[in-house]
């Protein structure tokens, strides 16, 4: 069974066909814009011009404000995490200290031990 590689290759180009398509549409939407504002007549314009600065600066102050919202969302779901967690830890510790079994500072500690008493092992016998 062969495949067929061309189909693939139109694919592959497909998304940046549409992004150059989107970009022109776009200089293009602008241009046409800037030739419509240009026939208003000097007093229309200005007052035009106003208005979308005025447009302007609220979109960008609604992006800033959602970026901060977006940003304390994000920190008080972290707390909640948090808050979750310890409730879990909580919960669980009793239950792990009844079935006796070691928490991992305690698999670690006894790690660094073994590790100290294999290097101590080692030294005397290179000395004997």
């Amino acid at each position: 069974m062969s495949t067929k590689t061309k189909p693939l290759s139109l694919l592959d180009q497909f998304p940046k066909q549409v992004e150059r398509a989107r970009a022109q549409a776009e200089k293009v939407a602008q241009r046409t814009w800037k030739q419509a504002v240009d026939l208003l007549p000097a007093r229309s314009r200005k007052a035009f011009d106003e208005v979308a600065a005025r447009v302007e600066k609220a979109s960008l102050d609604l992006q800033r404000r959602s970026e901060r919202a977006l940003k304390e969302v994000n920190a008080q779901g972290k707390k909640w995490v948090s808050t979750i967690e310890k409730s879990a830890r909580q919960a669980v510790r009793p239950i792990v200290d009844r079935l006796d079994v070691a928490s991992r500072a305690d698999v670690e500690r006894l790690s660094k031990r073994v590790s100290q008493l294999e290097r101590k092992v080692g030294g005397k016998r290179v000395a004997a």
